[in-house]
């Protein structure tokens, strides 16, 4: 015999060690010994066995990797020195070429009960081998895992949860979810190894950059500086980043502003590339656009500009024009405070909503720093008017004091009149997925002639409040006309229609002229470059220079440069009813006017508004809430940043991958006498 297996009563067995036994018909070396009766019955000469012995002879046939016996049907066959291939069990002989499917069906059908044991301790064997965490499954597993934790900014121990771990178990028993300190050691790896590898995304930047900052102020009270980076790519396709989430621990002053953002711009060499920045109205913010604008063209970038946010300048002026009806909105204001306060009343006004048939509207109340939220309350509570009179009537309250008279209403409804073309201009203006500094000349001049027909007509009493808001819109209108002009004209849909006098017009030609010499003249350095590397021309310039004669050809670079912007201007302006986007249009004609092209690619990514950085402060709410007030500023920093980084594909390096490489010092096992609540540090 060339080795034993024993049985006990039960069917479970034990192997006895490997033994390597000469006969003198054949030499046999064993994988594993497995011995029965011939009948299959189990021999009684047993001794007390476990499955832990299949378990051994499992991993002895996984580990075995010099021969090409990787099957677990080996586990029952010998490989004969003649070439045959014996059963070990009822010792059948089968020929060399037999296959590995020919001898699992002679196993399955003539000895069932030991294949199915085997099979058992083949999965029990996996169970309890976990991936190591060097190994390929389990970085993959755990990069996805830090992705999934960082873009759904979701508290870090969730890993520690059991049904969370039930539900990895179910999916793959074999992997074990990294402790929540070792979570957030992967999370700041990530975001330092993303963030190193971002300067190389930013290099690829083909023109100008532009970015958003604002300051925002945690529950905790720890404030944050963010700043959003715009540029067009190559598609011409408008793209943002999140550039940094830097804690600021010192007074916000405009010096102390401009020092960090001005590191952040030199670490990452964007000192020259930055055309402009948009930040909001307040004083620290003026200051320290003048200060960063002063340190910019000390680094030889001369032409950058500070951007006023133009919903932030529309809210002011709202402020200033809801003063004429204070009265009325705070009368409004508390009326539904009652009724949002009281759960009787809004029963009742569920109850009322219900009897008509109609879907509950539930009153608005608006908040000081909610852009258009007055304008919100007002015109929802004009839509449910019936209702709520209806509750007035019907309900004894306190709250029939506080209802509008009609004169309120007179006026509120006036209000609304008013406010409503700047709602539609803020609505407007915070959508950052096209260029919006070109809608910000548009809509500034709608909302200006609107008001002064308000205010010409005397047969109403809007001219008040028209006039009010008004007043606040021009004192910041010479600057938005300034900073818009370009972006106008470069608005195919605009050109120069929105200059209305000889002089607007003359100006704003000069202006662009002025650029296009500027462009051309930096082009002109790479001339090198470009008659190595011939640049295709559109179908349009093709047959024009088929067309033209030999004078044409001895054109100077100005009359060319003056050509291409007065064929751009001749053409005609994109109809207000076509669907056709600013930036699409300037990919097709891209060829047909190249200065401008790069001009246009430069100035279409300066952003009119601040809303890039408010909506970057939106997701910070979700990051630190009351659930998870003790979060660490750093990871703060690295979850916020990784969220964008993340869902962009960005930071990503040469290679493409961007991954952690998970090793034995990052990894914290999980201290048992440590509570894990989710609101302790993360």
């Amino acid at each position: 015999m060339v080795g034993n297996a024993n049985f006990d009563g039960d069917g479970d067995y034990f192997q006895e060690p490997d033994i390597e036994v000469n006969n003198d018909n054949n030499d046999i070396t064993p994988i594993t010994h497995i011995g029965v009766d011939d009948d299959d019955s189990i021999n009684n000469n047993t001794s007390d066995t476990s499955l832990e012995t299949i378990s051994d002879a499992v991993h002895d046939n996984n580990n075995t990797h010099n021969n090409n016996q990787h099957s677990m049907v080996w586990l029952f066959f010998l490989k004969l020195s003649n070439n045959k291939i014996q059963c070990k069990t009822c010792k059948n002989l089968f020929s060399e070429k037999s296959s590995t499917t020919t001898l699992r069906r002679h196993i399955e059908k003539q000895h069932s009960s030991i294949y199915d044991k085997t099979k058992q301790s083949t999965l029990e064997m996996n169970r309890f081998h976990p991936y190591l965490i060097t190994s390929p499954e389990y970085k993959s597993i755990t990069n996805k895992l830090i992705d999934w934790l960082a873009a759904d900014l979701l508290p870090f121990t969730i890993v520690e949860s059991p049904y969370f771990n039930n539900f990895i178990n179910l999916l793959n028993n074999r992997y074990k979810p990294p402790s929540r300190q070792t979570v957030k050691k992967l999370i700041i790896k990530k975001f330092n190894i993303k963030r190193n590898n971002l300067k190389y995304d930013i290099e690829k930047i083909p023109g100008k950059v532009t970015f958003t900052t604002d300051i925002w102020s945690s529950m905790v009270n720890q404030s944050y500086l963010g700043i959003t980076l715009h540029y067009i790519d190559n598609n011409w396709n408008l793209k943002n980043l999140t550039l940094d989430v830097i804690h600021l621990e010192d007074h916000h002053t405009g010096h102390i502003i401009a020092d960090k953002v001005f590191s952040l711009l030199d670490e990452f060499n964007l000192t020259t590339k930055v055309l402009a920045f948009t930040t909001d109205n307040a004083s620290n913010m003026l200051k320290f656009g003048e200060i960063l604008i002063n340190h910019l063209r000390s680094s030889s970038n001369h032409h950058v500009m500070h951007i006023r946010c133009a919903a932030h300048i529309l809210n002011i002026a709202v402020k200033h024009g809801l003063e004429i009806a204070d009265d009325e909105v705070s009368k409004l204001r508390n009326y539904i405070k009652k009724v949002r306060n009281s759960t009787l009343l809004n029963d009742e006004l569920r109850k009322i909503f219900e009897n008509k048939n109609e879907q509950f509207l539930a009153p608005i109340l608006d908040c000081p720093t909610r852009w258009n939220s007055t304008f919100l309350m007002i015109n929802r509570q004009k839509k449910t008017m019936e209702y709520h009179q209806r509750l007035v009537r019907f309900t004894l309250s306190d709250a029939v004091l506080d209802y509008p008279t009609n004169d309120d209403w007179n006026m509120l409804n006036d209000l609304c009149e008013v406010l409503k073309p700047l709602y539609v201009a803020t609505t407007l203006l915070s959508n950052t997925k096209y260029p919006s500094l070109g809608d910000v000349h548009l809509t500034f001049l709608g909302i200006l002639k609107n008001l002064d027909n308000i205010i010409n007509n005397d047969e109403n009493k809007q001219y008040l409040i028209a006039d009010s808001v008004r007043y606040k819109l021009q004192e910041y209108w010479d600057l938005v006309e300034k900073n818009t002009r370009i972006c106008s004209i470069l608005d195919p849909h605009s050109k120069l229609r929105l200059f209305f006098n000889n002089t607007e017009i003359d100006e704003a030609n000069k202006e662009v002229e002025k650029l296009i010499t500027e462009y051309t003249s930096n082009a002109n350095s790479n001339d090198n470059y470009n008659n190595n590397h011939s640049q295709p021309i559109s179908h349009h310039v093709y047959f024009y220079n088929l067309f033209a004669t030999n004078n044409d050809y001895l054109n100077t670079h100005h009359q060319n440069n003056a050509n291409e912007y007065n064929n751009y201007l001749n053409l005609p302006s994109i109809s207000g009813n076509m669907k056709i986007d600013t930036l699409t249009w300037w990919k097709a004609h891209q060829e047909e006017f190249p200065t401008l092209a790069k001009i246009a690619k430069d100035y279409l990514s300066i952003q009119g508004t601040s809303v890039p950085s408010e909506q970057l402060f939106s997701l910070a709410g979700h990051a630190i809430r009351k659930t998870r007030t003790r979060l660490h500023p750093e990871t703060t920093r690295a979850c916020l940043c990784l969220k964008n980084w993340v869902g962009n594909s960005l930071g990503l390096g040469n290679n493409n991958v961007g991954e952690i490489n998970i090793d034995n010092d990052l990894v914290i096992e999980k201290d048992d006498n440590i509570d894990c609540l989710i609101y302790l540090d993360e």
